[in-house]
């Protein structure tokens, strides 16, 4: 390493830090790497440290704040934030779960073995979820606040309102119902089954 006045100095190993002491037990399960990458105002250090036997989990935090994380042998979950505070998480053994969060505070996220859950909140405030496997639930609220759900399994019921406040719904497997209401407060409906009307 090149000093200003022209003398040279030892280079700097990547086991050493002048911050961080070297790990006694750099060659066990539980290791600890630093690694100075310049000399400037552009400088950074980089880290980099790992718990491999017990858990398998590895993480780092760099100069520019981002961390990643990950967790494999038991738990199966990676997570990173970076710059931008941009966080993705995973949980895939147990749980079956998918989460990231992005600049604009977007959201999303899924829970697929044991609930079948997918839900989304977007920066625009538009939202999507839904409820598979016991209830079969879908329903969205959009910007503009047009919403529009349905449960279709045990009731097969859909119905919607608009922007215009205009309500459509149905009932079709036990009632064979339908009916609305428009934007003029016009009604219209029908009972076919039981009722034929």
């Amino acid at each position: 390493m090149q000093r200003n006045d022209g003398t040279k100095s030892a280079p700097v190993h990547s086991h050493q830090s002048r911050d961080v002491p070297e790990s006694p037990h750099s060659s066990g399960p539980l290791s600890f790497q630093t690694f100075d990458t310049g000399s400037s105002a552009s400088q950074s250090t980089y880290s980099v440290w790992s718990i491999e036997a017990i858990h398998n989990t590895k993480y780092s935090i760099d100069s520019n704040h981002k961390t990643m994380i990950s967790f494999d042998s038991n738990h199966n979950t990676k997570c990173s934030a970076d710059s931008n505070r941009n966080t993705k998480c995973s949980i895939d053994a147990n749980h079956n779960t998918k989460c990231s969060i992005d600049a604009n505070h977007n959201t999303k996220c899924s829970i697929d073995a044991n609930h079948n859950t997918k839900w989304s909140i977007h920066s625009n405030h538009n939202t999507k979820w839904s409820i598979h496997s016991n209830h079969n639930t879908k329903w969205s609220i959009h910007s503009n606040h047009n919403t529009k759900w349905s449960i279709h399994s045990n009731h097969n019921t859909k119905w919607s309102i608009d922007s215009n406040h205009n309500t459509k719904w149905s009932i079709d497997a036990n009632h064979n119902t339908k009916w609305s209401i428009d934007s003029n407060h016009n009604t219209k409906w029908s009972i076919d089954a039981n009722h034929n009307m």
